[in-house]
């Protein structure tokens, strides 16, 4: 996984049983890492939501890949199907404890 100059790793997720997943960098770029490539045409392709990049909630397979990208503001730019997302996505926000924003 390489990242564009300047850029950080703000959260990464794994798909369900595997070590495969998605990060997301702080310009809102997505990035596959464990054998994941497949996955990337699915996601979004540029960054769309006015807040910084946040959070990365996954869920389905490397095969039909569901999640959420989530900004700081708290929100969210979807993927995939909904329906296979879990419940606790849709509970409401988590907040981090050091600034306050939410996370997911």
């Amino acid at each position: 996984m390489s990242l564009t100059a300047g850029a950080t790793v703000v959260d990464a997720a794994l798909f369900p049983g595997t070590q495969s997943g998605l990060a997301l960098d702080s310009g809102g770029a997505v990035h596959a890492f464990g054998g994941a490539d497949a996955t990337l045409p699915v996601t979004p392709s540029s960054w769309t939501l006015p807040g910084q990049a946040a959070a990365i909630t996954l869920a389905g397979t490397t095969d039909a890949p569901a999640g959420v990208l989530i900004d700081a503001s708290g929100d969210w730019q979807v993927f995939g199907s909904l329906l296979v997302l879990p419940d606790a996505t849709f509970g409401g926000p988590v907040f981090d404890p050091a600034t306050g924003l939410p996370v997911r």
